[in-house]
């Protein structure tokens, strides 16, 4: 079965809206996302034309609900522009004054949870449900899992898994928003989310947000990677990261290049399934 080489835009931790402090500094700078989330649409325009967009969650920092209506609102409008599908991932902020009902109409989606078939590449969008706001334990509910068995047994094409929060166990040492509270950025049940991934013996690569870094960490042989932050305040000198993503992959291979102050590639590669 033939694959041509899939290109991904990919953008993640918007902020749309006020900036955020958090341990006495301004690293969140939501105040510079409708500016940067512009200059993103014209370079994936001109530039990346890639097959389709995913936008991985957290598009507003949580305010109140009149607030966050607002701000997402212009979030999607922004992203409107872009000449190609977008792809929308839930992050926890997204959910704090929110219903999953309330988020499938807001983002005109039948599910928050779903998969796509791209050029001969399975790609998966998974949602990880908060459980206490605005971050703490998120979980991938049963009937999610048991979806997500059956969506890999049905594939036979290789898979790209798109999610919010990690999967992955990781040190966090040095992370700034996350090295005391681990417990904030981790799915509750991820090796169990992991042993399906693995067991399907179809999946590429993870791909995931909400740690504010680059970042790849392996289990069973499969990169789970985090990608930047399009405003953290990463040289803590009040200029944001600007960080969007491109992925490119075909049948086994695929390279991810993160873009703008805090630049990160990586590339994975893996034996046929055909062999």
């Amino acid at each position: 079965m033939g694959v041509e080489l899939v290109k991904v835009a990919i953008i993640s931790d918007m902020h749309v809206g006020p900036s955020r402090t958090f341990g006495g500094i301004t690293r969140c700078l939501g105040e510079y996302a409708v500016d940067l989330g512009r200059e993103f649409v014209k370079r994936v325009n001109d530039e990346m034309r890639p097959q389709f967009v995913v936008q991985l969650g957290d598009m507003i920092s949580h305010r109140s609900l009149e607030g966050d209506i607002v701000w997402l609102k212009e979030g999607l409008r922004l992203l409107r522009a872009i000449e190609a599908p977008v792809y929308h991932v839930m992050g926890n902020h997204d959910q704090v004054c929110f219903s999953e009902y309330g988020l499938q109409s807001l983002f005109g989606v039948d599910d928050l949870y779903y998969s796509i078939n791209v050029e001969g590449v399975h790609f998966i969008f998974l949602f990880s449900r908060i459980t206490v706001p605005p971050h703490s334990h998120a979980i991938i509910p049963e009937e999610q899992l048991d979806w997500l068995t059956d969506d890999l047994e049905k594939t036979e094409l290789p898979a790209i898994v798109f999610m919010h929060h990690s999967l992955a166990d990781q040190d966090l040492g040095g992370n700034f928003w996350f090295a005391e509270s681990p417990e904030e950025c981790l799915v509750d049940n991820r090796r169990r989310v992991r042993s399906v991934l693995a067991e399907s013996g179809k999946v590429l690569a993870i791909v995931n947000g909400h740690l504010h870094w680059n970042r790849v960490d392996m289990h069973d042989g499969l990169p789970y990677i985090s990608v930047q932050s399009l405003v953290e305040n990463v040289n803590n000198d009040g200029t944001p990261a600007g960080a969007y993503t491109l992925l490119e992959v075909d049948r086994n291979t695929m390279v991810l290049k993160v873009f703008g102050a805090d630049r990160f590639r990586y590339a994975h590669t893996r034996e046929t399934m055909d062999g």
